[in-house]
């Protein structure tokens, strides 16, 4: 039985068993209310029931992060299809963001409800209230506007009447700890609460080792918060919530394929370059949120302040064919260092009418000031980052040492201006309208949103939407400055907007035991921005190729001997394309019966360009990517161009998640309980090079017993159980900086299977 049939197998029979223990539902009255009709939201920055909201949403709780342990940020995925958390980078709906085209991303993150750095959210997590994805865009009420959605986390706040807290310890067989804890205390009882809480994490991140050195992937991860909660009177409250963390990492660059270091397959996890890549990330974020409850009417504010640094350090001779023959070889690095740092103030206050009207509107107003310091440097000439105090020796061919500093770069100051109206034509109607203002320094826009829902009763309604979304656009300077052989009217890129159609439905069944949201869409972009990597380019379009048709990729379009390099040999520029996205999304929540849960979420997104043109390595001049042959460009270019249709990055066009637990009472004192949790991805293709990454079916299992009395419990648990170990990227040949193959191919597999053990206790 293949993986496909084993998943629907198991699924569909999860939700016959349901539907048969209906009767059982109805007669239980120990079921967690929880699990379905209490979710609340605050996707419309109020108060609300999932059931009620006129948008797909994904809710991961508190009580789910528990249950499963998702302890990085990135581990939310497992519970919600169609969501990818890689290499730095959030994509949702199936359009791939790459950080590397340096502008605003498809998903934006809010910590607190305020817009945060990337750097600073894709770390460990730990004492988090609930998350929530929202999908499709929001550029009516949130700061960022951008066209695949955005994802709340709500950190647990300091309570004004209970003590409370919890202390958790987990440790596995690949050397990964976790240590994380919180404590709640009431300082003046229903006015004045702190909480503190703490995180301790180091593992071996995907354990590859090195093959040239004794270096090997690690991580390492310290984080504080404290959060004070005051409410001096029963109309007016204060949460304020301020968060230290650093966070380093070693990863080296996997390789695959035969070379100079001998045959090197996926499962070896090794890689072959002189140096690793470093990352640093050291975040301070503070959040204010204030609510004052007049008649009538609520005036809330809410503030942030963050700085991020970001410390990055790459050998991109992930091939290590870099001044290596079999006589000789030198330890030298194409060495890359980005060090940024970014520091974000932003402040948000907005009006609102409230109470049960036929016409509620909201008014607003956002000032973020951005300032960002960053440095480049690249040396190619094998000093591995000393090059501005001694060159090395590649220097004599011309290869650069080039330092890129923005220190002196000015504030940013964006603005929004935005309103709502909620119009209830009949207690079962709703129609809601927005709009918001944005004025950035590279360009300002209109976005907005509009609604409509119609409830056949309390438990049951439809709707359709509509949202735009908007990324400014922007150029290219350092391609520019790095690549004088080529015109600057060849590099930069266009506003990107899009808008988003969606309908849907949203029901409570059984009592309360079923809830479901099913919704389709379609999104239209107008100028798509996306990135592309290693593209070749030459500085004379007009030079001559082997092939009719194509020119030597080479800085004068001669046959490559060394010395003629176009630039540092490849280019990454940003691009836009036009393109368009349809899908469908369903999340259920059942209550099979007392002690037993499950849900099941799936999503489908066929995510593409509309025959655009787009950068691409066109080795033989026909018009379609190729990844194997000698590098050359388009006769008449400076880098080729591929009409496309390609998928907007490599993600699976439909993706499951189900999970089920399962809990029985041990005596009087201790119950005990079984968890699974399982994915499964299609195989997807690449946009860039055509190549296929392999489907993937991934299963996680808890079991653990719960002593009552004590409120502790101790749980064994496994990850990836089946040892799947699916590549999750791949990447052509590499090749040396004069043009010689490695052998090697970048790849990135799965962790392998990971066993541990977890303690915690409630208080």
């Amino acid at each position: 039985m293949d993986r496909v049939t084993l998943f629907c197998s198991t699924a569909v029979g999860v939700l016959v068993f349901a539907l048969a223990a209906t009767p059982a539902l109805a007669q239980s009255d120990a079921l967690d209310p929880s699990i379905t009709a209490e979710i609340i939201v605050t996707a419309q920055k109020r108060e609300e029931r999932l059931i009620d909201v006129p948008q797909s949403i994904n809710v991961v709780t508190g009580r789910d992060i528990e249950r499963f342990n998702l302890f990085n940020f990135a581990d939310i995925q497992k519970l919600v299809p169609g969501l990818d958390i890689s290499g730095g980078t959030v994509s949702l709906r199936g359009v791939k963001f790459n950080a590397l085209s340096l502008t605003r991303p498809t998903v934006d993150i809010y910590f607190n409800e305020v817009l945060s750095e990337r750097a600073a959210q894709i770390q460990s997590q730990y004492d988090v209230g609930q998350i929530e994805v929202l999908r499709g865009p929001q550029g009516t009420l949130r700061a960022g506007t951008g066209p695949s959605g955005a994802i709340l986390i709500g950190t647990r706040r300091a309570s004004l009447t209970d003590v409370e807290g919890y202390l958790m310890g987990s440790l596995t067989n690949l050397h990964t700890v976790n240590i994380q804890g919180a404590f709640s205390l009431p300082i003046v009882r229903d006015k004045l609460g702190l909480r503190v809480a703490g995180l301790y994490e180091k593992g071996r991140g995907a354990d590859v080792r090195g093959v040239v050195n004794d270096i090997r992937d690690r991580s390492e991860t310290w984080s504080g918060r404290a959060s004070v909660a005051w409410a001096p009177t029963p109309d007016l409250r204060f949460d304020l919530v301020h968060q230290e963390l650093d966070a380093d990492a070693i990863a080296l660059a996997q390789v695959e394929g035969t070379g100079e270091f001998g045959t090197i397959s996926a499962r070896d996890r090794r890689s072959v370059a002189d140096g690793a890549n470093r990352n640093g990330t050291r975040t301070s974020i503070t959040t204010l949120n204030a609510s004052w409850d007049l008649p009538g009417h609520r005036l809330s504010y809410i503030g942030g302040r963050q700085t991020t640094t970001y410390d990055l350090v790459q050998d991109l001779d992930t091939g290590n064919g870099l001044l290596s023959t079999p006589f000789f070889r030198l330890p030298v690095e194409l060495y890359n260092n980005t060090v940024s740092r970014t520091r974000v103030w932003t402040h948000e206050l907005r009006l609102e009418r409230t109470g049960e009207h036929f016409w509620n509107y909201r008014v607003g107003i956002y000032r973020q000031n951005t300032n960002l310091d960053a440095r480049v440097l690249i040396d190619f000439t094998g000093a591995n980052g000393n090059c501005l105090a001694a060159p090395g020796p590649l220097a004599a061919f011309g290869l650069p040492c080039t330092q890129v500093d923005t220190s002196d770069a000015p504030h940013q100051i964006e603005m929004g201006y935005f309103t709502t109206h909620r119009f209830t034509f009949t207690p079962d109607d709703i129609v809601e309208v927005g709009a918001r203002r944005s004025t950035t320094p590279f360009g300002n826009a209109w976005t907005g949103s509009a609604s409509y829902t119609h409830q056949f009763h309390d438990d049951l309604s439809v709707y359709a939407s509509w949202g735009r979304g908007f990324r400014p656009g922007g150029d290219e300077q350092f391609l520019i400055e790095s690549n004088p052989q080529i015109p600057a009217n060849e590099f930069g890129y266009r506003a990107e907007k899009s808008d988003s159609f969606e309908v849907g439905v949203k029901g409570l069944f059984f009592d309360d035991r079923l809830s479901f949201t099913l919704a389709g869409y379609y999104q239209k972009f107008d100028g798509f921005i996306s990135n592309v990597q290693g593209i070749v380019c030459t500085g004379n379009p007009n030079g001559i190729g082997l092939i009719p048709g194509t020119v030597f990729a080479t800085r004068d379009g001669l046959p490559p001997d060394g010395t003629n390099p176009c630039g540092s040999g490849s280019l990454g520029p940003t691009y836009n394309g036009d393109a368009s996205v349809r899908g469908i999304e369903l999340d259920m929540r059942l209550v099979m019966m007392a002690g037993w849960t499950s849900q099941f979420t799936a999503s489908y997104a066929n995510a593409h360009f509309d025959n655009a043109a787009i950068p691409c390595n066109d080795y033989n001049g026909d018009g379609e990517p190729d990844t194997n042959g000698i590098p050359a460009v388009q006769a008449g270019r400076y880098f080729s161009r591929c009409n496309s249709r390609a998928s907007l990055g490599s993600l699976p066009k439909w993706q499951i998640s189900a999970n089920t637990e399962y809990s029985v009472a041990l005596g009087k004192s201790a119950s005990g309980y079984i968890r699974g949790l399982v994915n499964y991805a299609p195989s997807a293709e690449d946009s860039n090079d055509g190549r296929v990454v392999p489907s993937t079916f991934r299963a996680d299992a808890f079991a653990g017993v719960t002593f009552t009395r004590l409120n502790a419990s101790i749980e064994v648990f496994g990850r990836n159980i089946f040892n799947e170990r699916t590549r999750v990227a791949a990447g052509g040949p590499i090749f040396s900086l004069f043009g010689a193959p490695t052998g090697y191919s970048p790849v990135t597999v799965r962790r392998p299977r990971e066993v541990g053990v977890l303690a915690r206790v409630n208080f």
